[in-house]
């Protein structure tokens, strides 16, 4: 099994023996794995993907050391077998570090630059064609609601930071995020099924 302390050692393993480190996601075309071969891409490593049917089974893989890595969406099951040391957290997938999890690096910070960060993220979509006037009522309200103190503990208890983003820049974010990810999941091979 891998034994490794750092990021930096999970590259150096995959480059000494190429198609040998796995990693377990929650499945094909998830976040996480999009986020894995992202990275693997980006530094130059060739990583083995083990795709299970969500991500309680990624953290089960990983504790049963059936695999070397996973990605995971950080939750507060993944916080506690962190705090218990049964896991290694390596790096959060941010050009900064999460508020929850103050000791692990930003893999921004690790020196493989800024554009590799992978959000986990929720919007509101409309139907094409919805009035102005209608988008700018759901914005409000919802911008209200997520001000609450009540919302944003519950938001922070999920390990998810709050935000609420304005329609315009939204949209933005979204086409550059489909975008993004198209383009990830092309170089791979990844095909809608």
């Amino acid at each position: 099994m891998l034994e490794v302390p750092s990021f930096a050692d999970v590259v150096a393993a995959a480059k000494a023996k190429p198609g040998t480190v796995t990693f377990a996601t929650g499945g094909v075309g998830s976040s996480a794995h999009l986020g894995a071969e992202l990275f693997a891409r980006k530094v130059g490593i060739e990583l083995v993907h083990v795709p299970y049917r969500g991500g309680a089974q990624t953290v089960q893989a990983l504790l049963s050391d059936d695999v070397e890595l996973t990605w995971d969406t950080p939750t507060p099951t993944t916080k506690s077998f962190i705090s218990d040391g049964k896991v290694r957290a390596l790096a959060v997938m941010s050009n900064r570090r999460q508020p929850n999890f103050p000791d692990v690096p930003a893999i921004g910070e690790l020196g493989y630059g800024n554009d590799l960060e992978v959000q986990a993220w929720q919007g509101v979509l409309v139907r094409s064609g919805t009035p102005a006037a209608t988008i700018d009522t759901l914005y409000h309200a919802i911008a209200k609601g997520m001000a609450t103190e009540d919302a944003r503990q519950r938001i922070a208890a999920m390990a998810v930071e709050p935000m609420a983003t304005d329609p315009v820049a939204f949209e933005a974010f979204f086409a550059s995020e489909v975008k993004r990810w198209t383009d990830v999941a092309r170089a791979v091979g990844i095909q809608a099924q």
